[in-house]
C-alpha cells in the first residue's frame, strides 16, 4: 500500500486522473427497462441465469478474434455493449470490468489482492458495422490497461460525480472473462472433486455477465438484481446475446442496429400472437342502436345529472329524437358533417344523440375556442349545418346554416324515432387534434371503432348500471366518448360536470363524494392534482363509492 501511493502521487498520479477525467467527462447512466421499480436504497438481491456455448463455437469466436486483431475479451465485451445498445436505446455505454492489477513487475509475483475495476466507455451508433465498433473498444481497453493502476475509489472521488442512491456511480452493469476453469481438477487419492456452483445472494450492480472459459466452451453467468428484473427476461437477453454473437461470426460488417437479436418463436409471438386482435364484438352495431337497446331495458333508469336536475333514459331518447327530427326537416342529410357548438349540458348530449340520430356525424366545437379556430374547423370539416343555441350566434358567424336548441320548433318534432341511414362504417364524429404544423387536424371515427372500444373492453372491468360516471372532459376530447357511451351503454349514470367546476380540484372533489361517482377517467396530470389534493389539503377525505380510475392521454410517472 505505501509502494502504490508512493508510485501514484504527484503529477503521475494527476496525469492518469486527468485521462480518466476526460474519458468519463458526463457519462450517462445505462438506463436498461426494468420489469420492476427501481427503488432509492432498494434491495441488492441477486440471483443468475446461464448460458452455456460449446466447444465449436468458442473457437469460432476466437477465429474471429484473431481476424480482427483483437482478444476474446474485447470480442465478446464489444457484442455485450451492442446488446446493451439495443436493449436501452442509448449510445452513451460504459461498462465495468476487474483488472488484476499486476501489470508491475514487483507485484507480479506477490501474495495479494490488486484487483481494480476499469470503466471502459463506448459511443455504440447503430449503423457502424460490429467490425469498426470492435476496433473502437479495442483502442478504449488497451488506453485503459495503461491507466488501471489508479483506484476506481479515486477516480469516483475525482470526477465529483452526484450519488444517486439507486444506482451504482460511472455504470451499473459488469463484464467478467475467467479463463481460471480451463485448468483441470486436481486427483486427489481417496477423494471425488467436483466444482459447486454457488448461488448469487447478493449483487453490487443491475448486471454482471460472468463468461467463464473451459474445455466443454464457454459458460455464461448473468449475475442480476432480482429486485429489478425477471428470470424470463435475464433468459430472453442470454438468448439475444448468443443471437448477436452468431451474427457477428457470419458477418462482423454487419451493421449493428440492424442485425435481427429474436429466435423464431419471439417473432412470431410478436408478429402473430401479439398481433392476434380479433375480438368478439357485435360488427353490425351502431353507437346509436346499442344506446337505444339501452333505453328499451331502463327507460326510468336516471341517464344525466346536473347540478341537481335529472333525466331519465327515456325522456334523453325522446329528445334526441326530436332533435333528429329538426334536423332532417332542416335539410340535414345521411352522411353529413353538423358542427355541434354547445357548453357542457344535457343539450349538448341531446345534440350528440340527435345528430347520429338523423344519420349525421358530430364535429364538436367548444364555444370557447378562439373565432378563428372555430371558422377553420367548420371550414375544413366542410359542415353546413353547426346545431348550437341563440347565445352563440353572434360567434359563429354567417357561414353555416345556424340550428338553434333553443328555438320553439325542437319541442315540436315527434318523440318516434327517426328512420336513419346508418351503418357500422358510418362515421361517428370528426375530432380536431391540436395538429403537429399549428393547424387542427380532423380525425374521422367510425361507429364501429367506438362499439369495438367499449365491446372488447367489458372482460377487463365489471361496469354496470350501478355504476356513476363524471363527465370531466370537454367533448372535444374523445376520452369524452369514452366516458358518455362507458355509462350510457351499461345503463349507468352521467354526471355533467361544469366547467367551473373541472377547473377547481376543490370543487371536483366535493362532486365525486356527493354524486358517488364509482368511475373516474382522468389524465395522469389532472389525477395528480386530484390525488395531492385528498391527500395533502384535505387529509381525511376519502372516496369510499370510488371503483375504478382509468388514465388515458398521458404516460403515467413509473
Amino acid at each position: 500500500a505505501v509502494w502504490q501511493r508512493e508510485c501514484l502521487s504527484g503529477e503521475v498520479l494527476e496525469k492518469k486522473l486527468s485521462y480518466w477525467q476526460q474519458q468519463l467527462e458526463g457519462v450517462q447512466p445505462l438506463d436498461l427497462p426494468v420489469d420492476h421499480l427501481r427503488i432509492p436504497g432498494g434491495t441488492n438481491a441477486g440471483a443468475s441465469e446461464r448460458l452455456d456455448l460449446d466447444a465449436s463455437f468458442r473457437e469460432d469466436l476466437a477465429v474471429l478474434s484473431a481476424r480482427e486483431g483483437v482478444t476474446l475479451f474485447m470480442t465478446l465485451l464489444t457484442a455485450f455493449k451492442v446488446l446493451l445498445h439495443r436493449y436501452s436505446g442509448q449510445e452513451d455505454i460504459c461498462v465495468g470490468s476487474p483488472v488484476a492489477g499486476r501489470q508491475q513487475e514487483e507485484i507480479a509475483d506477490l501474495i495479494g489482492f490488486f484487483v481494480n475495476t476499469l470503466a471502459l466507455r463506448s459511443h455504440v451508433d447503430g449503423s457502424q458495422t460490429f467490425s469498426s465498433l470492435l476496433q473502437e473498444v479495442k483502442q478504449t481497453t488497451l488506453s485503459a490497461y495503461e491507466h488501471e493502476d489508479v483506484p476506481f475509489e479515486k477516480i469516483v472521488e475525482h470526477l465529483d460525480i452526484v450519488r444517486d442512491l439507486a444506482r451504482n456511480p460511472v455504470f451499473q452493469v459488469m463484464f467478467v472473462l475467467q479463463p481460471s476453469a480451463w485448468q483441470e481438477l486436481p486427483s486427489l487419492s481417496g477423494l471425488t472433486i467436483i466444482r459447486e456452483h454457488l448461488p448469487e445472494p447478493a449483487t453490487q450492480f443491475d448486471l454482471n455477465l460472468q463468461v467463464v472459459e473451459s474445455r466443454a466452451g464457454l459458460g455464461i453467468e448473468l449475475i442480476y438484481n432480482s429486485s429489478l428484473y425477471d428470470s424470463s427476461t435475464m433468459r430472453r437477453m442470454l438468448s439475444h446475446y448468443k443471437h448477436l454473437l452468431e451474427a457477428f461470426v457470419a458477418d462482423s460488417n454487419q451493421q449493428i442496429g440492424m442485425i435481427p437479436m429474436l429466435s423464431e418463436r419471439e417473432k412470431t409471438q410478436l408478429l402473430k400472437d401479439f398481433n392476434d386482435t380479433a375480438a368478439g364484438y357485435r360488427e353490425d352495431a351502431t353507437i346509436i342502436g346499442l344506446f337505444e337497446e339501452q333505453v328499451s331495458r331502463t327507460p326510468s333508469s336516471v341517464a344525466l345529472t346536473l347540478n341537481g336536475e335529472s333525466l331519465l333514459y327515456g325522456e334523453l331518447d325522446a329528445r334526441a329524437n326530436q332533435v333528429g327530427h329538426y334536423l332532417r326537416q332542416s335539410g340535414v342529410k345521411a352522411g353529413d358533417l353538423v358542427g355541434i357548438c354547445l357548453d357542457r349540458s344535457f343539450e349538448m348530449v341531446i345534440g350528440i344523440l340527435g345528430i347520429q340520430k338523423a344519420g349525421a356525424t358530430y364535429v364538436p366545437i367548444d364555444p370557447e375556442y378562439p373565432a378563428e379556430r372555430i371558422r377553420y374547423m367548420i371550414e375544413d370539416s366542410g359542415s353546413r349545418h353547426v346545431l348550437t343555441i341563440s347565445a352563440y350566434q353572434s360567434l359563429l358567424g354567417t357561414g353555416s346554416a345556424l340550428l338553434f336548441m333553443d328555438t320553439a320548433e325542437v319541442p315540436a318534432e315527434p318523440i318516434s324515432r327517426p328512420v336513419r341511414k346508418l351503418s357500422s362504417s358510418s362515421a361517428a364524429y370528426v375530432i380536431y387534434t391540436s395538429g403537429s404544423t399549428g393547424q387542427p387536424k380532423g380525425v374521422v371515427v367510425e361507429h364501429r371503432h367506438v362499439v369495438r372500444l367499449l365491446q372488447t373492453d367489458r372482460p377487463c372491468y365489471d361496469f354496470n348500471s350501478a355504476d356513476v360516471w363524471p363527465l370531466f372532459h370537454s367533448f372535444c376530447f374523445d376520452v369524452s366518448v369514452w366516458e358518455m357511451y362507458g355509462a350510457l351503454f351499461n345503463g349507468g349514470r352521467l354526471v355533467i360536470v361544469p366547467r367551473d367546476t373541472v377547473r377547481d380540484v376543490s370543487r371536483f372533489t366535493s362532486l365525486l363524494i356527493k354524486e358517488q361517482v364509482t368511475v373516474l377517467n382522468q389524465t395522469p396530470s389532472a389525477f395528480y392534482a386530484l390525488q395531492y389534493h385528498v391527500l395533502h389539503v384535505e387529509k381525511d377525505l376519502s372516496l369510499p363509492s370510488l371503483r375504478y380510475v382509468i388514465f388515458a392521454g398521458e404516460a403515467l410517472d413509473p
